[in-house]
């Protein structure tokens, strides 16, 4: 493999190690604002007067 193939590789393999870690973090911050939404709409639900 020549150095210019090798370092567009190297560099392409760096970006998608980071952009899979940037969708791991997204998916943690998408699942507890789903799961705060659930708990809220149920308690919603099994306390109306209070809304």
């Amino acid at each position: 493999m020549s150095r210019p193939v090798r370092v567009a590789y190297t560099s392409l393999l760096r970006l998608q190690s980071a952009t899979q870690h940037g969708h791991v973090i997204e998916d943690i911050v998408a699942a507890v604002i789903g799961l705060a939404l659930v708990v809220y709409l149920a308690y919603a639900l099994a306390r109306p007067e209070r809304f």
